[in-house]
């Protein structure tokens, strides 16, 4: 289970809503520490919320630092890799960040392809499924 910690969050609220920036960092580089020593990666709702923190305050280097500590821990959530990307266009970075948002956008094609068929093959066995009862009634 990806490990979560209210406290954190806290302190990162606290500490850029006070516009205090060197603590910022600071924040960032002990949870990118507790990222790399995690054997199981921070929860997304955690790392969600820790991006949009830190973009409101236009924060962009720590919100890079910390995305791509999230994406190397394993935590590819398409809400991350956007973040991440925006980030980096943010700061001007045009070309990683247009081959990120291509990646996620084949991810997110074929995910909503295969929720799309996964959906498609559900309804069919709903409806399918009366006569498949009938047939089964046939061989008891």
């Amino acid at each position: 289970m990806p490990w979560d910690d209210l406290n954190l969050e806290a302190k990162f609220r606290e500490a850029v809503n006070r516009f205090k920036w060197d603590k910022v960092a600071e924040l960032c580089d002990e949870t990118v520490k507790r990222i790399r020593s995690e054997q199981l990666p921070m929860s997304e709702r955690l790392a969600k919320q820790l991006l949009t923190l830190l973009r409101r305050k236009r924060q962009f280097g720590s919100m890079t630092h910390l995305a791509e500590n999230l994406l190397r821990s394993g935590l590819t959530s398409l809400p991350v890799q956007r973040q991440y990307a925006q980030a980096l266009i943010d700061q001007g970075l045009f070309t990683p960040a247009e081959r990120l948002l291509e990646a996620v956008v084949t991810q997110a094609a074929e995910q909503t392809f295969d929720k799309t068929c996964r959906a498609a093959v559900a309804k069919k066995m709903r409806k399918e499924m009366p006569a498949l009862e009938a047939l089964l009634k046939t061989f008891r």
